[in-house]
């Protein structure tokens, strides 16, 4: 990841939004969950057999997010309600829709879920990296020209 600095926040890239969100959206789902599950006994369940040592079947083991990832993900989120509520809900749509795909975000199935095609989703979630820069740094805006108000 190309973000090293959160100080120069105003000469962040759209690419560099776009890896911020998607880690963040990692991050989010690597935390625990909120409610605790209920314990129903104090001793794991094992196998009574000594030919059976090893071979039970053991889940997923969840690494545990750094410090350094919650704080980006804090970051995100407070970016996040700087941006409007439609930007803000496509851009944590995708960043979700990414997490655990190897390929990026589900593009069709998040068209089918807003009701557009799935360039328009492309182009709204484009549009909406380019409108927090512009949030960030106004200053980038003005350099466009005052005719162009949103994309």
């Amino acid at each position: 990841m190309k973000i090293t600095k959160l100080e120069d926040l105003h000469r962040w890239t759209v690419t560099d939004f776009d890896d911020l969100f998607m880690e963040a959206a990692e991050t989010e789902r690597s935390l625990p969950s909120a409610f605790r599950k209920q314990k129903m006994s104090s001793w794991p369940d094992y196998v009574q057999s000594w030919n059976a040592y090893g071979w039970t079947e053991a889940g997923p083991v969840r690494v545990a997010p750094s410090a350094a990832e919650v704080d980006r993900l804090d970051l995100a989120m407070d970016l996040g309600l700087r941006m409007p509520t439609e930007d803000r809900q496509i851009v944590w749509a995708v960043a979700h829709s990414a997490v655990g795909n190897g390929r990026g975000p589900k593009w069709t199935k998040l068209s089918k879920m807003l009701g557009c095609s799935r360039h328009t989703v492309k182009a709204d979630y484009a549009a909406a990296l380019i409108r927090l820069t512009w949030i960030i740094d106004p200053k980038r805006a003005r350099v466009l020209g005052s005719n162009v108000d949103r994309i």
